[in-house]
């Protein structure tokens, strides 16, 4: 007859084995399992509430959500760090942590503490932030999930893709990614580039929520055979606009016709010039290309794509200079119209034109210029300029609105015209101004005051260059002193 004592003896062996066969089939399974995947591991509620041991911030006491992570091996060992005994997950092959939504992966990844306070990364890293269109790698990183950042170095890379699939890449010497905030600290010399352009710099900051990557040390952006640069660089990876802000400015090339000899200015004003026959039979013939470099300046320059209308600007003090001409107003605007695809140059406020071959120069306060027409407008107390050799300016031709038409170096001048010299006014209601011939045709009841008399006269012809002037289609003497 079997004792209590014994009994009680024999109930705890079942007992025990029982548990030994429950631990044989935990470890059968995980063998016929290859990806080892723990329950989510959650630590005590008081975790973050024990006194700081310089392990981690003690700021950081806030409530943290469950961290889950895997991967294909699992190995568990105990490590002092920082005079502290911690356990430490070793995981490898195609291993991963989850941040919230935010995936992070690694070749190996040594996780301090069940719920993934820290952990190291070796290997491939790759951060996928899908929510907000960014993929972060790098050769390793640092995972601090109580400060919701990761660190990656070993030539570190962000991916953003945009909603039409255009994806942008920048690199840098260190990444610090900020988790929750959806900010990121790019560090060292930062290169970015998509289809369209390649930006340089030093040091930047890209926010998700804005999608914006500012660049605030005299970044270098290169563009096809253009080249920008500025103190500061604004470039959204949604949309591909760029500002550069604080003294802008931009280098491009552009492949134009070549010049003839008889198209210098001093070919074209010579009396009686006159073209070849060698030039007349080349006139249908394909022109030489050369590449013409323009310089342009600003406060602030920009590519939009917002609205309707993409467009690049310039605001504040914007210059372009040519060999040939020069460009000043306060805002430039080019743009491509909807429904004609023609190219249209905008200019506003102390607009100033000046052709350096034709010796003339054009202002007023707003201006239009339609490149594939070759044909400019300008209103807004529009005026004419007409310089000698020396650049002095021998006549003022002032009016309405201002039309120029490039192809046959004609400008039409309306409505109150009024034009002055040294020796001479005279006034009328329209006129046009014959570049080559550097002849104005005054019309519209017109009229010029000279040597104390008021002539009128059907049409007036003036030479500005020679201060001569033609009176035709009758005469009619009004006063004189």
């Amino acid at each position: 007859m079997n004792s209590p004592v014994s009994k009680i003896n024999s109930k705890n062996k079942k007992r025990v084995q029982s548990k030994y066969i429950l631990f044989l089939l935990m470890i059968a399974f995980l063998v016929l399992n290859s990806v080892i995947q723990p329950p989510i591991l959650i630590g005590p509620e008081d975790i973050f509430k024990k006194p700081n041991l310089g392990v981690f911030p003690e700021e950081e006491k806030k409530k943290k959500s469950p961290t889950r992570w895997g991967g294909s091996s699992l190995t568990q060992t105990e490590k002092v760090i920082q005079g502290i005994p911690m356990t430490v997950f070793i995981l490898g092959g195609g291993a991963w942590i989850y941040h919230e939504t935010i995936r992070i992966s690694s070749s190996r990844i040594e996780i301090i503490g069940e719920d993934a306070i820290k952990a190291d990364l070796k290997g491939r890293v790759l951060v996928e932030d899908k929510e907000n269109g960014s993929t972060l790698s790098a050769l390793k990183g640092d995972y601090d999930k109580l400060s919701d950042k990761i660190v990656l170095e070993g030539s570190p890379r962000l991916v953003y893709t945009a909603s039409d699939k255009k994806k942008t890449y920048i690199s840098a010497k260190r990444i610090i990614r900020y988790l929750e905030e959806g900010k990121t600290i790019l560090e060292g010399q930062i290169y970015i580039t998509n289809e369209e352009v390649i930006v340089i710099g030093e040091d930047a900051v890209y926010n998700d929520q804005e999608k914006t990557l500012l660049l605030d040390n005299k970044p270098m952006l290169f563009l096809e055979n253009r080249f920008l640069s500025a103190e500061k660089l604004t470039y959204n990876t949604e949309t591909g606009e760029v500002i550069l802000d604080g003294n802008a400015f931009l280098v491009q090339k552009t492949l134009e016709d070549a010049k003839d000899e008889e198209d210098s200015p001093k070919g074209k004003f010579a009396p009686g010039a006159k073209k070849s026959e060698a030039k007349s039979k080349k006139e249908d013939e394909k022109k030489e290309k050369v590449w013409v470099r323009t310089l342009s300046f600003a406060d602030q320059m920009l590519r939009s794509t917002k609205g309707d209308i993409p467009f690049t600007g310039l605001r504040g003090n914007a210059q372009i200079l040519r060999e040939d001409s020069e460009f000043y107003a306060d805002e430039i605007r080019n743009y491509t119209q909807t429904g004609t695809e023609e190219e249209i140059l905008e200019a506003k406020k102390d607009v100033r034109m000046v052709d350096l071959e034709n010796k003339t120069v054009i202002s007023g306060q707003y201006l239009e210029h339609f490149k594939d027409r070759g044909y400019s407008h300008i209103t807004g107390k529009p005026k004419i300029e007409i310089q000698n050799d020396e650049g002095e300016t021998t006549t003022t031709i002032t009016s309405i609105e201002i039309e120029r038409f490039e192809e046959k170096k004609e400008m039409v001048i309306r409505g109150d015209v009024l034009i002055q010299s040294e020796s001479s006014k005279a006034r009328g209601e329209y006129a046009t101004y014959f570049e080559e011939e550097e002849k104005i045709v005054l019309e519209g009841d017109p009229s010029l005051e000279r040597d104390g008399k008021n002539l009128h006269s059907g049409k007036i012809i003036i030479y500005p260059q020679d201060d001569r002037v033609i009176l035709s289609e009758g005469l009619n003497i009004k006063g004189s002193q």
